[in-house]
């Protein structure tokens, strides 16, 4: 693997990481069920098979030894790297590390300056922050609605007897 496509790589598990990580941290790891790649996952794709083993609830030591054992099968330096940094993500979003500091632990294997990755961290963040407030907005009205119904018909219903 040369130095562009660990680069590329790097960024592809890089935004990922950063995207699942905010959302989990917002919304819960629950909320990441319905987004894991199920075809990467069968081909035991650390991050995403990580990533099951811990909407499973495994404990972190049971995912920290499966993952070791599979990185320990690779024998292509970048390739080692970067499913280590997969199963740092993986473990520090099972501890409920925030995003931010994700990003800090991913940075701290490549010698790609902090500036850049916190850029990008930025954008992914603010953009998944905008969107999850946007669509709590939505439902919020849709719920406030709803208890206004049930409460309505509840005081109906017992006003009557009163």
């Amino acid at each position: 693997m040369n130095e562009n496509d660990f680069i590329a790589e790097y960024n592809a598990i890089f935004e990922r990481s950063i995207i699942f990580s905010t959302i989990s941290h917002s919304m819960g790891l629950v909320s990441l069920e319905n987004i894991l790649d199920k075809k990467k996952y069968s081909q035991r794709d650390i991050f995403e098979y990580g990533m099951r083993l811990v909407l499973d609830g495994r404990p972190p030591e049971f995912i920290d030894k499966i993952l070791s054992n599979i990185i320990n099968l690779e024998t292509e330096k970048e390739k080692i790297i970067l499913k280590k940094i997969q199963k740092d993500v993986v473990l520090s979003m099972q501890q409920g590390i925030a995003p931010e500091q994700i990003m800090w632990i991913m940075n701290s294997y490549v010698n790609i300056e902090l500036d850049e990755a916190a850029e990008k961290y930025k954008e992914i963040h603010e953009y998944i922050t905008k969107e999850i407030i946007n669509e709590f907005n939505k439902y919020q009205e849709k719920l406030a609605d709803i208890y206004k119904h049930i409460s309505e018909k509840i005081f109906n219903k017992y006003n009557k007897t009163i």
